[in-house]
């Protein structure tokens, strides 16, 4: 369960909608090694369970393109994304900064963004994906490391 309020930067700012309920899947090309190069990484998510306001959204769809330099121990991306909401309403974030952590086993993965356009213009969204590590020797490999999936979660923080 989401908390009503969810820390960004210096405050606080409360959730106008979670996503608690995702499945989200990237592809690296090329796949992630243990050298960083310039990769393009797109991922896609599926979410269900959305509360909030408005009240007729329940569900959500995820769609994410990034370029920047990735490897398996550390990444530094960018990318803009766009979420199709279920009640057929869209919301785009063109500038969207990625961060991750990295705790024994899993990969963190955190998609910030404010809206550029659409439903919740403005806003904050963030996408959070935990990852597990199942694959540690695909870093090692000349192809590398190119599909993941795991959990993940959706949510929109107010102004």
């Amino acid at each position: 369960m989401v908390a009503a309020l969810t820390a960004t930067g210096a405050h606080a700012a409360p959730t106008v909608l979670t996503c608690p309920l995702g499945v989200t899947k990237a592809h690296y090309e090329p796949g992630m090694t243990l050298q960083s190069k310039p990769t393009t990484v797109t991922s896609q998510g599926l979410f269900a369970l959305c509360s909030g306001i408005p009240a007729d959204i329940g569900s959500a769809e995820f769609d994410y393109t990034a370029k920047g330099n990735v490897a398996c121990t550390a990444s530094s991306i960018t990318g803009g994304f766009k979420v199709k909401w279920g009640n057929g309403q869209t919301s785009t974030v063109a500038n969207a900064q990625v961060t991750t952590a990295r705790p024994q086993g899993l990969v963190v993965s955190t998609v910030t963004g404010k809206v550029t356009e659409g439903l919740f213009l403005g806003q904050e969204v963030v996408h959070t994906v935990t990852l597990l590590q199942s694959n540690l020797l695909g870093c090692e490999t000349t192809r590398g490391v190119t599909d993941v999936s795991g959990l993940s979660t959706l949510t929109v923080l107010g102004l």
